[in-house]
């Protein structure tokens, strides 16, 4: 039989939050944000960047705390530059996260997501990327570990915010009116298939979009 070392059950979301901005710069903080006392956490933050502008330094969380890229994509069909950055074991309290650009620019956008029942030693499976012209966007990312989850981000070059497939952490205009920073999740997902994470968008999209695979606790086998 199978079962996860110290824990049962997938990965659990906790909480999430998201924030976007126009005006130049180069941070965004999620400020005010909670890590429930959970087991095996996890931060997760899916940031994107439309204008020319600088990557992403880094991202700290309770002041200090500094997070891991797992994944980038820097656009060819749109301008921008997508990134999915994490951190386990954060402090379990109410704090800020704080997303820090290297360069300044304009249309940006920061969302965290906190998970736990994670993996800690090495979280991030699989990644994936795509970028292109297209009403609906249909990406996919095929999970290889048991018990995994997936969760992307994607941003588009015009107004005009997406439907998504699965479940929506956040779909939003980049300053109410602009661009759009959004980012959907499955802690289902079919593990060793193509998972398909859609979005549809009321006309044609320049977008840049990426995925990663964040796995729970180890799975072990024992007895026959």
């Amino acid at each position: 039989m199978y079962h996860y070392g110290g824990a049962t059950g997938a990965i659990i979301k906790d909480n999430q939050a998201t924030i976007n901005t126009s005006s130049t710069g180069t941070t965004l903080t999620n400020s005010s944000f909670t890590v429930a006392s959970n087991s095996n956490r996890i931060l997760i933050v899916c940031a994107y960047r439309h204008s020319s502008g600088g990557d992403i330094s880094g991202i700290t969380w309770n002041g200090s705390e500094a997070f891991t890229r797992a994944t980038f994509h820097d656009g060819v069909t749109s301008a921008g530059r997508t990134e999915i950055w994490y951190l386990v074991n954060p402090t379990a309290t109410t704090a800020s996260v704080v997303t820090t650009w290297n360069a300044s620019s304009t249309r940006r956008g920061s969302g965290v997501y906190s998970f736990y029942n994670a993996e800690q030693t090495s979280p991030i499976g699989v990644t994936a990327v795509d970028d292109g012209s297209a009403t609906v966007s249909s990406s996919t990312i095929t999970p290889t570990t048991a018990g995994s989850m997936i969760v992307d981000v994607i941003g588009s070059d015009t107004n005009g915010a997406p439907v998504d497939t699965l479940t929506a952490g956040w779909t939003s205009l980049i300053g109410g009116t602009d661009r759009c920073h959004s980012s959907q999740y499955s802690l289902t997902p079919t593990i060793g298939s193509a998972n398909t994470m859609a979005w549809t968008f009321t006309n044609i999209k320049s977008i840049n979009w990426i995925a990663v695979e964040i796995k729970s606790l180890k799975w072990s086998e024992e007895g026959t």
